[in-house]
Parts: C-alpha cells; structure tokens; sequence
C-alpha cells in the first residue's frame, strides 16, 4: 500500500487527530458490541458526526467515514485472533 503524500505538516498533523478520534469512538461505540447485532449505517453515522463535530479544522465526512470502516474492521480482525 503507497503511503499518503502530505502536502503541508498541518495536513499531516490534522490526519493524526483524526485518526486518533475514529479510533476512541469507534473502540468506545463498537468495543463491546453484543456479538450477532448488526451495525447500520446510523451507528457509523453518529460516529462520523461526533468526530467531525471534534475538530477545529475542515473534513471531509467520507474520509472519516472510511476511517470509521477501516478502524471497524481492525476491530472485528482483533475479535477473531485466538
């Protein structure tokens, strides 16, 4: 995978904290979440408000979104290792 090119440190530096924020959320919304219960595009929705409402700066809510996805499918992979 070809990593992201940053043109400015506060580029750099607002990912940082984004992706920071997906990951809280996400481990706090979904950390526990009852095995066999389906989670909607609302529960990932509200995450995406909640860290998009966070930051000082303009984001793009489908990028948080795929932040979300991504850190949801690091949870599910850490579920599954024995």
């Amino acid at each position: 995978m070809k990593m992201k090119e940053y043109t400015t440190l506060q580029e750099a530096e607002n990912d940082l904290v984004l992706q920071s924020l997906v990951d809280e959320e996400v481990e706090w919304t979904f950390g526990d979440w009852p095995e066999g219960h389906g989670i909607g595009s609302s529960d990932i929705s509200a995450v995406v408000n909640y860290v998009i409402s966070k930051v000082k700066f303009a984001v793009d809510p489908i990028k948080v979104r795929l932040m979300v996805n991504d850190a949801l499918a690091m949870i599910e992979e850490d579920s599954h290792v024995y």
